[in-house]
């Protein structure tokens, strides 16, 4: 296979945006967000401060995470010339590439509900010949070469979760250090101005049919481990199926490509999403025999329960990359674990489990920025105690437990951020 590379030099772009038209121009019409993007070091153009730029698309990685998760097996290497491309006939939609791409590279197109990216302008390679992009560069800021490299030394240029080796080539600043800049002065700036941020955000809005849906296994896993009787009597058994499975329906909403569900158990072998499904398929089928045709043993059932619930947690990983710490009082597996001891009465387990969760919020907890949600999550989880002391009925406690656990999991959402390319780690003054 050809090392092809694109190689940037930061001295050189002005940011003009040829490559950028080039892309377009060559690949047909980019919506809503081209496959090359120009990053700026000040992108709110505050005066005083340096201004440069860096021009970034796919970078087709020898270790693409995009590849190497997707679900749907959408994505495939071009073995001639190391190109990394999807087939839109073959992704779902599900935007999972979106939050493993450290590149912002994978694009989301809201028309044709599928995945798009920078395909390396894959027949111009075959060809011999340079991707439009680095032809049409004004000043070569950007360039491309076929010529071996030695992947080792290759750096990789830009401040990300993860080095997954990309095939471009930073040539660094002849001066990487920013002038001495008192940034206090620009705090009174309107919000929109000073504090634009370089993260997606997801927000419990955008993901309400996800949240949905894990918030519930969450919840009913833990009534399928419980041996009481109130919650292995026939009615809260089909119950729970009803509420498991139209939970399912409704986290289908999120798909683009809903018809094509069936391809997001392809890739078990790499993807936590696939293993997710998979493994709340099996729960899900296990539960509907052990209600309606033969009793299953009970720990058959909650071991595909506590798969799903991993699965849920280890897949949200990759929008976890800025916290302090990598986990979130509102982790599936915490929540599953607290309300597991409340319906059965472990109230002594619960309260440790109920520190340990305060505790990662003291670990996750930003001087810079206080979070109501936390707050009034603890309030909730104050109000199920005073209720257990006080011996009200079982019914309330839960019922109350739970609202805590809505707040939670609307704050975990909100918290969570797709990475985005930002040129501000090679300015330590910015």
């Amino acid at each position: 296979m050809s090392r092809n590379y694109f190689i940037f030099d930061e001295n050189k772009c002005v940011g003009c945006e040829a490559c950028v038209v080039a892309c377009v121009l060559e690949n047909g019409f980019q919506f809503p967000d081209s496959w090359r993007t120009i990053y700026s070091s000040n992108k709110n153009k505050i005066p005083g401060l340096p201004l440069f730029k860096i021009s970034l698309a796919c970078n087709h990685c020898d270790d693409a995470p995009c590849m190497h998760y997707c679900p749907s097996l959408a994505y495939s290497r071009d073995i001639e010339t190391g190109a990394i491309l999807i087939d839109s006939e073959k992704c779902m939609g599900c935007k999972y590439c979106t939050w493993n791409c450290p590149y912002e590279a994978a694009k989301y197109n809201p028309v044709s509900n599928v995945i798009e990216k920078c395909n390396f302008c894959n027949s111009r390679l075959l060809e011999k010949k340079k991707p439009s992009c680095a032809v049409s560069c004004p000043t070569w800021a950007l360039d491309f070469s076929f010529d071996e490299i030695d992947k080792a030394t290759m750096p990789n240029g830009i401040k990300t979760p993860n080095n997954p080796s990309p095939s471009m080539e930073i040539i660094k600043l002849k001066r990487s250090n920013a002038p001495i800049v008192d940034l206090d002065l620009f705090k009174l700036l309107p919000k929109d101005i000073s504090e634009k941020t370089d993260r997606l955000n997801i927000s419990a809005i955008k993901e309400l049919p996800l949240l949905i849906f894990t918030l519930i296994i969450a919840l009913v896993v833990p009534i399928s481990a419980s041996n009481l009787p109130q919650y292995q009597s026939i009615g809260i058994r089909i119950s729970t199926i009803l509420i498991i499975g139209i939970a399912a329906a409704i986290s289908t909403i999120h798909l683009g490509q809903k018809q094509r569900l069936w391809r997001s158990v392809l890739n078990v072998r790499r993807s936590w999403l696939s293993r997710e499904i998979v493994f709340f398929s099996i729960y899900f089928a296990l539960s509907i025999v052990d209600t309606f045709i033969y009793r299953m043993p009970t720990f058959v059932i909650v071991v595909f329960g506590l798969a799903t619930l991993l699965s849920v947690d280890m897949l949200y990983k990759p929008l976890q990359w800025n916290w302090k710490m990598q986990w979130h009082y509102a982790q599936v597996l915490l929540i599953s674990t607290s309300f597991f001891l409340l319906i059965n009465q472990f109230y002594i387990a619960l309260l440790v489990i109920i520190l340990l969760r305060i505790l990662i919020i003291a670990l996750n907890l930003s001087i810079s920025k206080i979070e109501v949600m936390p707050i009034i999550w603890l309030i909730f989880m104050l109000s199920t105690g005073v209720l257990i002391i006080h011996n009200y009925d079982l019914l309330l406690v839960i019922l109350i437990f739970v609202i805590g656990e809505i707040v939670s999991r609307i704050s975990f959402y909100n918290k969570l951020s797709i990475f985005k390319p930002s040129l501000n780690s090679n300015f330590p003054n910015l």
